[in-house]
């Protein structure tokens, strides 16, 4: 993909924290750049011991009711699946993809799992998934979902995605509601100095574009994979 294609769907990303409604766009864009047929973002919510999947944002080409309702469906198998693909992505600082294949699986098995059955109805079978949020892996669970004909992410898609997740990490960090059900108010994004949100233990919630315009560009400071 050409560099400015990919500056283009950069600032597109970030177009989201402002307005989420841009994700389904956002998502089907970058599944296409990264060879995948959709993708989604997937968090992780405990209610009374229970550990349920959600998905609060899906690529333009998924109807989100058929997404609840596959989710519902297979909430066991896909929690064992998070847990794989949260094993390897979740370690060190880097934001990288993970296939569905470098878990220990076969494709003969992966083939048997009564979810994947019910995607290759749907003409998807393989996917690779990322933590975007290395001190909160219960939430900003990315997830790509690949065409039965071919395989999951490649050696090159791979490469492009450690360019594009990050800037996906920081745009729903960037997005995410701290007060009540509203999100940071466009006026703090607008600020002229940058403004990070933490929470009692340290550990950053939320933080406006400045804010991670400097740490890209100064380098001053540096968020480490225990947050």
């Amino acid at each position: 993909m050409r560099d400015d294609n990919v500056q283009s769907l950069i600032l597109k990303i970030y177009d989201t924290a402002l307005d989420p409604g841009n994700w389904p766009e956002v998502l089907f864009s970058v599944a296409h750049t990264l060879g995948a047929q959709g993708s989604m973002i997937f968090e992780m919510t405990d209610h009374f011991g229970r550990q349920t999947i959600s998905s609060p944002y899906q690529s333009k080409n998924y109807d989100p009711e058929a997404v609840r309702a596959y989710i519902k469906k297979h909430n066991s198998q896909e929690l064992l699946d998070q847990g794989k693909f949260a094993k390897i992505s979740g370690q060190g600082e880097d934001i990288s993809l993970v296939n569905d294949l470098e878990f220990g699986v076969t494709p003969k098995s992966l083939s048997e799992q009564s979810n994947v059955q019910d995607m290759m109805k749907f003409k998807l079978k393989h996917r690779s998934g990322a933590i975007l949020n290395k001190d909160r892996w219960h939430i900003d669970r990315l997830s790509l979902q690949y065409a039965d004909t071919r395989g999951p992410a490649t050696g090159a898609e791979k490469a492009l995605a450690r360019v594009l997740l990050p800037h996906i990490a920081k745009a729903l960090r960037i997005g995410r509601p701290i007060i009540g059900k509203g999100a940071l108010p466009e006026r703090f994004q607008k600020l002229p100095f940058g403004v990070c949100v933490i929470s009692a233990k340290g550990f950053p919630i939320a933080s406006n574009v400045e804010f991670d315009r400097i740490v890209d560009d100064a380098g001053i400071f540096k968020i480490v994979s225990n947050g």
